[in-house]
């Protein structure tokens, strides 16, 4: 999507999200005044910040598109093969040039350059007025959040569309990075200078943050609902992961795991005896999620049983147990995944089905999608540690707050992550990545009856939409 495109859809988008505020009904619609309207005050700031975050949790982006659907489909989470009317047909087929499928991918890309624009957009004001109109400790938290924020979507996009990433492709074009608003058509960069890009941006954030209330508070008075110090850590362990960087994606793990208690693990009650408001995503230990007001319509959009042969699930019972291995007692097992009274004759994933105490804040599991977990970071160390007692203890240290036992010193510690990504992040959009990072094309698949499944080779890199290409 061409930029000045962008910078419109900006301005359109910007008045959508103040459109409550009673000051923005009385300007008038000149850009540029609309513009000097909203960055006068700390609020303004603040209400731009607030729509940054409104436009991640959009459908396009973290509140479904990138979460709850397109990724997992792709990494055969759901089968989607029985009919060829189910939504997400041409989608699991990886039939990238149907035409709805060309219209998703082209949705999180507009989406996602929309909400770059706007992170710019903000930048560009924050450096000329922030400090002359914020606190100080609130322009550098803000700038740091801002630039974190840059550089994770970015990151996405390239996990995205761009190639698989080692030294033979990691020269090969992949995606714009666009550092500031312009007019100026940026060019397709190559995917280890967008990398290095996303590094740089993560790498100044860090102490722009160093103050923030998250690392004494972590993840109360909602500071994982915003990209706080530790989204910007966990980010960067990622961005390092993907770059084959493994002591830097180690260090940068370690770093997160050193303050645990900040992001503490589940309560075994609150998955498996609180029948009426269960924390089915484990909200505590998150280091990010998104606010999503449209999860429980997505909820039953995708996922609800009534749905039938249209619902987004495993498909089989069997295809269910082999992901958790026949383990009931773990927390993402049967306190998620539950035969309906009706629908379907297997089990269904409950995990962001709506719980039964609605008053605001006083669940505060509600409305969450996670982002980045806390469970990641020990995932990683365990990938990238050399000594495999340390990198199994690392291991344990999730499954023993999943309700699971130790695993025995004599196990395939690659093996054993590449199991724990498949149960840990169900709906959440990150088992595609860990696929395509290692390139593993032989699978656990819900779409074929033996459960044996494959990716071609060919889809691991998205097409850029048509729409980005014209005229460049």
């Amino acid at each position: 999507m061409k930029n000045n495109h962008i910078l419109l859809i900006f301005l359109g988008v910007t008045a959508i999200l103040f459109a409550s505020c009673e000051k923005w009904l009385s300007v008038q619609p000149e850009d540029r005044y609309t513009e000097e309207q909203v960055y006068t005050t700390a609020n303004g700031f603040e209400e731009a910040l607030n729509g940054v975050y409104l436009s991640l949790s959009s459908n396009d982006l973290y509140g479904a598109n990138l979460t709850l659907t397109i990724p997992d489909v792709l990494a055969q989470y759901y089968k989607t093969n029985t009919y060829s009317t189910h939504p997400f047909y041409s989608m699991g087929a990886y039939t990238y040039t149907e035409k709805n499928v060309k219209s998703q991918f082209s949705a999180i890309w507009t989406q996602a350059y929309v909400s770059i624009a706007n992170i710019n957009k903000l930048l560009e004001n924050l450096d000329t007025k922030g400090e002359s109109i914020l606190k100080p400790a609130r322009y550098k938290t803000m700038k740091g959040e801002l630039l974190g924020l840059r550089a994770f979507i970015h990151f996405d996009l390239l996990r995205l569309y761009g190639p698989v990433y080692d030294s033979a492709d990691s020269t090969a074009l992949a995606i714009p990075y666009y550092h500031q608003v312009t007019s100026n058509i940026e060019p397709f960069l190559p995917a280890n200078k967008v990398l290095e890009s996303a590094l740089t941006d993560l790498n100044n954030a860090l102490p722009l943050l160093e103050n923030d209330v998250v690392k004494a508070l972590g993840y109360k008075e909602q500071n994982n609902h915003r990209f706080n110090y530790y989204a910007v850590l966990g980010t960067k362990a990622r961005a390092l992961l993907w770059r084959k960087d493994y002591i830097g994606a180690h260090q940068a793990a370690k770093k997160v795991i050193a303050v645990s208690s900040l992001f503490p693990w589940i309560v075994g009650s609150k998955i498996t005896a609180d029948l009426q408001n269960p924390d089915r995503i484990f909200h505590t230990e998150l280091l990010f999620a998104v606010y999503a007001n449209s999860l429980y319509d997505n909820y039953n959009k995708y996922f609800y049983y009534e749905l039938a042969n249209n619902i987004l699930a495993g498909g089989s019972n069997q295809y269910i147990n082999k992901v958790f291995e026949s383990k009931a007692g773990d927390y993402r097992n049967t306190p998620i995944w539950k035969v309906p009274p009706q629908g379907v004759n297997f089990v269904v994933s409950q995990k962001y089905a709506d719980i039964a105490d609605k008053r605001a804040g006083v669940q505060q599991q509600r409305n969450l999608i996670p982002i980045i977990r806390l469970s990641e970071m020990y995932y990683i160390l365990a990938e990238t540690e050399a000594d495999p007692t340390l990198a199994l203890e690392y291991l344990n240290s999730v499954l023993n707050n999943r309700g699971l036992t130790s695993l025995a010193g004599n196990v395939d510690i690659q093996n054993e992550v590449l199991k724990e990504y498949r149960k840990e992040f169900y709906s959440e959009g990150q088992l595609w990545y860990y696929y395509k990072r290692r390139k593993i094309t032989s699978i656990l698949s819900a779409l074929p009856s033996s459960n044996n499944g494959t990716i071609p080779n060919t889809a691991w890199v998205i097409p850029i939409p048509d729409e980005e290409l014209a005229n460049r």
